[in-house]
């Protein structure tokens, strides 16, 4: 080796082998990156999480883990799950910064990062989250979050705090709530904001986590007045109101033009306001319904305009090729033309491979009764 390598620096001049060794080492790259590989969202890196054993003496919760919504939010409400193990550390994949959840509290990691959780025996188990090195950068904003839904101030619910206004009620006391709950969601958001970069100033917190963290608040309650909906979905039907008090709700998702505006709480939103608008035959009834995929297609396409139904349609093929849906060559073209968001189709298209890949290299079986 040693030898070719001087027959090649006799061979050309010192500035091409420059070039060479450089060259060699943007190629290697990918080869030197082994811990990271690609799948249906692109490439993706390990996150790891090691846990205290504390953890493992709530004897209340019988499996510990943290999950996650992964695929952009298409496998909705299906999350990604990581069982966690006493003393052993344990991994999963992530293609970019996200929100993972263990129980209620949320922490946002990176890809390749090593996070170590613990809990607080005296409250309850409350979960809390660390960097494995101890970064204090990052601890911070590790807790912040639970910090933050701690202390915030959430619109109430009249009824939750009253009994007797939940079992004596009438039309009108329902119109009322309503009207309450609606007058409160701005002023609540705007609280939350307020409370929410005052913990990022006290936390001193990175722009990168600021960046990725802006719209943690905006549209998060949005969708209050939509469970005031659910808890008297009778009464709002015998009066003939309830579907249209539900499409009252679909500027909130519909109103939104930008790709880049279309945070995490609008997923959510979109995802439980169409839900509610169709529960018979809604995005998880596809591979059970006759003609399923073409209805559930044509009343996304009917209703939500915009990012919103960029979603939905995704999450709608998304759903039909991972349970086996046939979908036909039209249908395939017609959500191309829809759907503007790049990142959507490109999982999409993979998705699809992986599935005729699958069903190619699946032997068929005989039709036994």
């Amino acid at each position: 080796m040693g030898n070719l390598w001087n027959i090649i620096r006799t061979a050309f001049p010192h500035w091409i082998l420059r070039l060479m060794k450089f060259w060699l080492h943007i190629l290697s790259l990918p080869l030197l990156s082994s811990c990271a590989y690609h799948s249906l969202e692109g490439r993706v890196k390990p996150v790891y999480f090691s846990t205290d054993s504390v953890v493992f003496t709530d004897t209340m919760v019988v499996t510990q883990r943290v999950a996650y919504l992964g695929f952009m939010g298409l496998a909705f409400p299906c999350l990604e799950t990581v069982d966690l193990r006493n003393g052993e550390e344990v991994k999963t994949f992530i293609s970019r910064p996200t929100l993972i959840q263990k129980e209620d509290v949320e922490f946002l990691v990176y890809p390749g990062e090593h996070i170590y959780i613990s809990a607080d025996a005296s409250n309850q188990y409350s979960p809390s989250f660390s960097t494995a090195k101890k970064n204090k950068l990052r601890d911070s904003e590790l807790s912040l979050l639970k910090t933050f839904r701690q202390i915030e101030k959430r619109p109430k619910m009249p009824y939750r705090s009253d009994v007797n206004l939940l079992l004596n009620y009438n039309f009108q006391t329902i119109l009322d709530l309503e009207k309450t709950i609606k007058a409160q969601i701005a002023p609540a958001e705007r609280a939350s904001q307020i409370l929410f970069d005052s913990l990022c100033a006290a936390y001193h917190v990175s722009p990168k986590f600021k960046k990725l963290t802006k719209d943690y608040v905006h549209n998060r309650y949005d969708m209050v007045v939509l469970s005031h909906y659910l808890t008297y979905r009778d009464t709002l039907t015998a009066h003939d109101v309830y579907q249209s008090k539900i499409r009252e709700l679909l500027p909130k998702v519909n109103g939104v033009s930008k790709t880049s505006e279309f945070n995490w709480n609008l997923v959510y939103n979109t995802s439980g306001l169409y839900t509610d608008m169709f529960p018979e035959n809604g995005i998880r009834n596809t591979s059970v319904t006759y003609g399923g995929l073409q209805w559930c297609f044509d009343s996304i396409t009917t209703n939500f305009t915009g990012p919103a139904r960029d979603y939905l349609l995704s999450r709608l093929m998304f759903r039909a090729y991972t349970q086996g849906v046939d979908v036909s060559s039209t249908y395939r073209k017609t959500y191309r033309q829809y759907c503007m968001n790049k990142e959507y189709r490109k999982i999409i298209a993979r998705t699809a491979k992986s599935t005729r890949q699958t069903q190619k290299n699946t032997p068929a079986s005989p039709n036994f009764l």
